[in-house]
């Protein structure tokens, strides 16, 4: 056990993301040569060197970071010293514990396949939608093993029609850093890229991110896979934004609610044939196992000018049925679905902002359905409403930009009733839709 350990403590360390009670570092190497196989992390254990963060004094309240010494200390001391000592004593018994993993605990009859080699071009990103515009908040393009082999290294979008952004929009809307090296046996060059705000207008569109890498001898590097342009899903999107997709809180019940506006893209316009859905973890299951009932999303409006449209759900309470982490998908008239779930993160809807009060289409207040605006009478208001933009009609406060009953206004005082009209309805900025 001690030799696994050590053999395996190494090269490598502790990542802040993953451990932050661990580590305060970004990444906390085992010993000061975290790149290099030697016997430095049983050297610094024996001069008291404390690099490696789980090799530090033992701590009742966090005895993660003493798992390694105490492994290391369980003979006394007695194997870690004779490692610190020799570095052909070290390298031996590590041939001699990987030997034994891999010959006698993996099946004989398994085959291991050549050594995986990164590209040496690649990219990565993290998109989104939020208040109608495409954000990329983490995105970096990486070189490997190409240090000193290219003149220019460049990032760049293309829009919805695959026109890469002139240098003009570029400047405007993106920032690239300085470049930067990373050194884990190899060097890898690494730019960071984000978006600026107000990001990447749905007018335009964003259809991939490509690294442009001109080679000393003047071509520009192209590989067999594609692997240096990543495209960008926009087939179907969750606004993040808070006056798209928020907490709402009810003014008359306190109930805690959420209202998640969906960005399609449907370029022939709104399709009675496309299901949109929210699915969404229960809140009530650590383990994250296990779902509700999808709920489908109801049409709310198309975008002007761009080939998308917007649907949305409405939950008005989130406790009544456990909503907790979410995500979209539509499934489209030939079967093809697409989804929206942050690369199988899902949504935390506890992250969410709170509703901006007076918005409309699409409006983080809820677009009532007939049970939840005749659910909403059982209580009524005297005095002003407490919400900017909302009306009270019949002794309850509401949204006429949305509200199902009181579309445009008030009974009686310019507004109609939506339900009294035939088919699928609801009320969109103050007017009745027959969808």
């Amino acid at each position: 056990m001690i030799a696994a350990v050590a053999c395996g403590h190494t090269i490598g360390g502790v990542h802040r993301v993953n451990n932050p009670t661990i580590t305060s570092t970004t990444n906390q190497g085992f010993d000061l040569t975290r790149t290099t196989f030697d016997n430095g992390v049983a050297v610094e254990y024996r001069d008291g060197v404390l690099t490696n963060p789980l090799a530090q004094p033992y701590n009742p309240n966090l005895p993660a970071t003493s798992s390694d010494s105490r492994i290391f200390g369980s003979d006394g001391n007695v194997t870690l010293n004779r490692y610190a000592a020799s570095q052909d004593d070290f390298f031996t018994d590590c041939v001699s514990v990987f030997s034994k993993m891999f010959n006698e605990a993996v099946p004989s009859s398994t085959t291991l396949t050549a050594a995986i080699e990164p590209y040496p071009v690649s990219l990565n990103m993290v998109v989104s939608l939020r208040a109608g515009a495409f954000h990329i908040q983490i995105g970096n393009a990486r070189l490997y093993g190409l240090e000193g082999q290219w003149a220019t290294f460049d990032v760049v979008p293309f829009d919805r029609d695959g026109i890469a952004f002139s240098s003009a929009q570029i400047t405007a809307l993106w920032t690239v850093r300085a470049l930067r090296t990373l050194s884990n046996g190899a060097n890898i060059q690494v730019r960071d890229f984000v978006t600026k705000s107000p990001g990447v207008s749905a007018l335009t569109g964003i259809s991939s991110v490509s690294v442009k890498l001109v080679m000393n001898d003047g071509s520009t590097y192209s590989s067999a896979g594609g692997h240096e342009r990543v495209s960008v899903e926009d087939s179907i999107n969750i606004d993040t934004g808070a006056a798209y997709t928020c907490i709402y809180t009810d003014p008359v019940t306190s109930a805690v609610g959420v209202n998640i506006t969906i960005q399609v893209y449907s370029p022939l316009g709104y399709s009675a044939a496309d299901k949109v859905e929210v699915y969404y973890e229960d809140s009530t299951d650590s383990t994250r196992l296990t779902y509700g009932a999808p709920i489908k999303a109801s049409y709310r409006s198309s975008r002007p000018d761009t080939p998308y449209v917007y649907y949305g759900v409405f939950v008005p309470d989130i406790t009544a049925i456990n909503f907790g982490n979410f995500a979209a998908r539509i499934t489209r008239s030939t079967g093809v679905v697409s989804i929206d779930n942050r690369r199988g993160i899902f949504f935390k809807q506890e992250a969410l902002n709170d509703c901006v009060a007076g918005a409309t289409v699409p409006t983080p207040a809820p677009q009532p359905t007939v049970d939840l605006g005749r659910r909403a009478h059982g209580r009524r208001f005297t005095g002003h409403c407490p919400l900017k933009g909302w009306s009270r009609c019949q002794g309850v406060c509401v949204n006429t930009q949305s509200n199902i009953e009181s579309c445009g206004g008030c009974i009686g005082m310019g507004g109609l009733d939506c339900t009294t009209l035939e088919g699928d309805v609801s009320c969109l900025m103050g007017v009745c839709v027959r969808h």
